[in-house]
C-alpha cells in the first residue's frame, strides 16, 4: 500500500512540475505605435511586447522565440526553417529568468546587438500585428492581434 502511495505522490508531484513551464509565459500586452510610453535603456520610444510569467514558480525564458511574421504557420515549414522566421530571446542575462506573476517589456523593431531587452521582430507602427511566442522547441504557447 506504501508503495501505491507513494507512486501516486512521485505521479502527483512530476505533473505539478511540468505544468509550470513554457505554457505558463504569456503575452501580456503589445504596444506597437509607442510615442510617448515605455523608453528602452537609450531613451528611445520603440514598439514593445510585455510578456507574463503566470505561474508561481520561476520560469527561464531563455531561448524561447517571438514571431511577428505569419509565414511561421505554415504547415509545410519544419523546425529550423520556421525557427528562422523568428526572433530568439537571448541567453546571458538575469532578467530571462522570470518570476513568479513577473512582466517583462520586450522592445521589437530593434537590434539584438543592443542588449537582451531587445529583439528584430518586425512591427509596422499604426497597423495590425499578428504576435506569437513560442518555446524552444518552436512549439507556440500564445499569440494574440493587435494594433
Amino acid at each position: 500500500m506504501k508503495k501505491i502511495f507513494l507512486a501516486a505522490f512521485l505521479m502527483g508531484i512530476s505533473t505539478m512540475m511540468f505544468a509550470q513551464g513554457a505554457k505558463n509565459i504569456k503575452i501580456n500586452e503589445v504596444l506597437t505605435d509607442n510615442k510617448a510610453s515605455v523608453q528602452d535603456e537609450f531613451g528611445q520610444h520603440l514598439p514593445w511586447v510585455e510578456l507574463v510569467n503566470t505561474s508561481f514558480s520561476t520560469y527561464d525564458i531563455r531561448g524561447m522565440y517571438i514571431a511577428t511574421d505569419r509565414k511561421v504557420l505554415d504547415p509545410s515549414l519544419n523546425a529550423p526553417q520556421r525557427i528562422a522566421l523568428m526572433s530568439i530571446i537571448p541567453n546571458g542575462d538575469d532578467r530571462s529568468a522570470m518570476s513568479a506573476r513577473e512582466h517583462l517589456v520586450l522592445f521589437i523593431n530593434s537590434n539584438p546587438a543592443k542588449g537582451f531587452l531587445h529583439l528584430n521582430a518586425k512591427s509596422v507602427p499604426g497597423k495590425p500585428l499578428w504576435i506569437a511566442l513560442y518555446d524552444g522547441n518552436a512549439s507556440r504557447t500564445d499569440s494574440c492581434n493587435g494594433t
